[in-house]
């Protein structure tokens, strides 16, 4: 038998709710190709744990038993970026907080960039043998991130030397 939560459409006006959005965005990252984001996650092995991927009901107690709130502005945020989403990595931030914790280590501890790669990024970008934007693919960051490092930028919780 099928276990219906409700949740997957609001009865009011036919929309689903934010944290069925929420479970349904972490799924559609980790498992399908077709998402814009796809490799960021599922091209880098993020998967969802066994315990939420077929299960709703037990993302959405998780998820209400540590501080989620619909209508609040939260996003979850996997504690260790290169850490998958179960109970024990993640957690629910306010969606301008989790936007700061980009790929370059800006307010984040761990940062996906090793000064040599930095240092690499800005010989690149001094040979001008590639665009930012080809860059920033290159090392899977945003292309934010490579105009950081260009401008040298603060980079992570240290400055690598140019």
């Amino acid at each position: 038998m099928r276990k219906t939560h409700g949740e997957s459409r609001a009865k009011a006006n036919g929309n689903s709710t934010q944290l069925y959005e929420a479970w349904q965005s972490i799924k559609r990252r980790c498992l399908t190709d077709s998402d814009n984001c796809s490799h960021r996650y599922k091209g880098r092995g993020i998967t969802i744990c066994d315990e939420w991927i077929n299960d709703f009901c037990s993302f959405r107690d998780w998820s209400r038993d540590n501080g989620f709130e619909e209508g609040v502005g939260l996003s979850i945020d996997r504690i260790d970026n290169d850490g998958n989403y179960e109970p024990r990595n993640c957690q629910w931030i306010l969606i301008g907080r989790n936007s700061t914790k980009d790929q370059c280590g800006e307010d984040n501890h761990q940062s996906k960039l090793k000064e040599g790669e930095v240092w690499l990024i800005r010989r690149i970008l001094a040979a001008g043998v590639a665009t930012q934007y080809t860059v920033a693919r290159m090392f899977n960051v945003s292309q934010t991130c490579i105009s950081k490092i260009n401008c040298k930028i603060r980079w992570g919780r240290k400055e690598a030397k140019s």
